[in-house]
């Protein structure tokens, strides 16, 4: 129960501006008074810290966005199919949110890839940053990649595939 003194802490509390400084110092100062040392104080400006994804969940997250885009399937009608809004799918194609294993299984069916297909590396591996699938994640991650890939499949000569490629090499090669 509170006292007269903590009525008074707690009305002044209400009435004072609500700056993130000013409620943590009232917090301590109605537990000192109380006596509760027992609990812990909450370090407001600090409790909302961002989660780093690691190195697995922006593997998986880079997997799905290339599977994705190859497919032609738009965020939104990705997310429509496993039953979440777009912008969580964006999340877990960015890492800021995990992908639970149930999600990753319906994700798998919709996008016709074996669960596996999001682990490149053996289970307890991190997946290295040089790897040749890391690069070509990467490069199917973006739009221009899937554009040049999707193009280049409906060439019907190999051998003009080849001359592109080529071209395309020699390009690359150019230093202006």
């Amino acid at each position: 129960m509170l006292g007269r003194a903590g009525k008074t802490l707690a009305r002044d509390h209400k009435m004072k501006l609500t700056s993130r400084t000013y409620h943590a110092a009232a917090w301590r100062a109605a537990t000192a008074s109380r006596g509760r040392s027992d609990h812990a104080e909450p370090d407001l400006m600090t409790s909302k810290r961002k989660r780093l994804p690691n190195a697995t969940d922006v593997q998986v997250g880079g997997r799905l966005r290339a599977r994705r885009m190859a497919l032609g399937l738009s965020q939104a009608r990705l997310a429509e199919a496993i039953g979440v809004t777009f912008q969580l799918l964006h999340k877990y194609e960015k890492a800021t949110h995990r992908i639970s294993a149930g999600r990753l299984y319906q994700l798998a069916e919709v996008l016709k890839v074996p669960p596996e297909f999001f682990f490149e590396n053996e289970i307890g591996q991190k997946p290295s940053a040089s790897s040749p699938s890391d690069y070509l994640t990467k490069f199917l991650a973006n739009p221009d990649g899937v554009a040049l890939m999707n193009a280049l499949r409906k060439v019907p000569s190999a051998r003009l595939r080849r001359r592109l490629l080529a071209l395309v090499q020699e390009l690359a090669d150019q230093r202006d």
